[in-house]
């Protein structure tokens, strides 16, 4: 994003990541860890808590037989002009949000920018501009171009 040097990446593929970066640097953490959100704690489908990983077993959302995202799968879902697509789509956004509600406090960014095979979604990047706002701070959500 050009001009901004304080953001979150969160990308959103088969694998799911993170990145700060503040002052236009990427911050990388005493291991190396910081971005690291597929085993962070939100809403899972139904309410209940779960790693965010979960959520898309939960959704059977999982490639067979690994922890991997099934692409495809979902961006079929994301399409979908149905209810049962709806309900999916309402589960990740929530499921997202959750996430973000964790990052937004500690990397305090400027903004906040969703990409990766179906992050950038119109669909889901309209859903989760709705959630930062209901946060203290809000914080736009964009999708990468």
């Amino acid at each position: 994003m050009q001009g901004v040097d304080d953001f979150v990446y969160l990308h959103l593929g088969e694998g799911l990541g993170c990145a700060v970066v503040g002052d236009g640097v990427v911050r990388r953490g005493h291991r190396g860890l910081v971005g690291e959100i597929a085993h962070l704690y939100t809403a899972g489908p139904d309410g209940q808590v779960m790693p965010f990983t979960e959520v898309f077993a939960a959704l059977d959302l999982r490639r067979a037989s690994s922890t991997a995202v099934d692409v495809p799968k979902l961006l079929e879902i994301l399409e979908a002009p149905d209810a049962g697509a709806e309900r999916v789509r309402v589960a990740l956004a929530h499921a997202i949000g959750g996430v973000l509600s964790a990052a937004l406090p500690f990397a305090d960014p400027r903004t906040v920018v969703v990409g990766g095979p179906w992050g950038s979604r119109p669909r889901l990047i309209a859903a989760l501009e709705e959630h930062p706002t209901r946060s203290p701070r809000s914080v736009p959500v964009t999708a990468a171009a």
